[in-house]
């Protein structure tokens, strides 16, 4: 009797677990960093228009990034849509990312 509840009790929790990320050319650990640098880039250009200073060419900056990342814009436009079919994912995807960030400023304000 108790082999019958252990297989089912096993089997519950395999499917219970927390589902897999979204298939996409980028891996989920390179997908978080290069949407971090995006982030990133973004923000230094909403603050030079908050600022009305010239800020960075936009697309230069994109693309300096992802030759750092050894990425193309592609992979990543690509990577990006197969998360946006897994809602829940992508929103975890974001507050990781976020937090990283938080981490980040925080530990420059410390310095």
């Amino acid at each position: 009797m108790r082999l019958p509840v252990l297989l089912i009790a096993s089997a519950l929790m395999a499917c219970g677990g927390k589902p897999e990320p979204p298939k996409g050319p980028l891996s989920p650990e390179k997908f978080e960093r290069v949407l971090m640098r995006s982030l990133l880039i973004e923000a230094r250009t909403g603050q030079s228009i908050a600022l009305d200073q010239a800020g960075p060419d936009i697309h230069a900056a994109y693309d300096s990034m992802f030759s750092e990342e050894h990425v193309t814009r592609a992979d990543f436009d690509s990577t990006y849509r197969a998360w946006l079919h897994q809602p829940e994912a992508l929103k975890g995807m974001y507050e990781k990312v976020l937090n990283d960030l938080q981490q980040m400023a925080d530990t420059a304000q410390a310095r």
